[in-house]
């Protein structure tokens, strides 16, 4: 196996692999991203990034990349905001019946960004119990 490493720029570099079967190239980013990222309730470090927010607010559990602390987004909370995204759909897919018009369904799409916008910025992220450990 060879392995290769080149830099084209400062700020990323490629590591190069050949081997018997392929050719295998990874990047890999040196420089932090300028995302926002959100605060970690255990550690208190801003380490969670905007995509593992926005699937916290889907009822994911996302770890904290730092303290490795599983995390959910407050459940009381997310309850009242998915009513919010039920009402949304039920209201403009029931416009569209009624109506029969398609453009009802229109209007839900931005509603819809304003709902997932919100979610990831208003409902907090909680810390969760540890489980049970795994027994053999």
């Amino acid at each position: 196996m060879i392995n290769l490493k080149i830099h084209p720029s400062s700020w990323r570099h490629t590591l190069a692999r050949i081997n018997g079967a392929g050719y295998h190239c990874l990047l890999f980013s040196e420089q932090q991203s300028d995302m926002k990222k959100y605060r970690c309730p255990k550690c208190g470090e801003d380490t969670i990034p905007l995509k593992a927010k926005y699937l916290a607010g889907i009822w994911q559990v996302i770890p904290c990349p730092v303290c490795k602390t599983r995390l959910c987004a407050n459940p009381i909370i997310l309850t009242l905001a998915w009513f919010c995204y039920v009402w949304a759909a039920a209201w403009f897919g029931f416009s569209a019946v009624l109506e029969e018009s398609l453009e009802y369904l229109l209007y839900l799409i931005p509603v819809w960004l304003i709902l997932d916008f919100l979610n990831v910025r208003l409902v907090p992220l909680s810390a969760m119990k540890p489980g049970h450990p795994e027994q053999p």
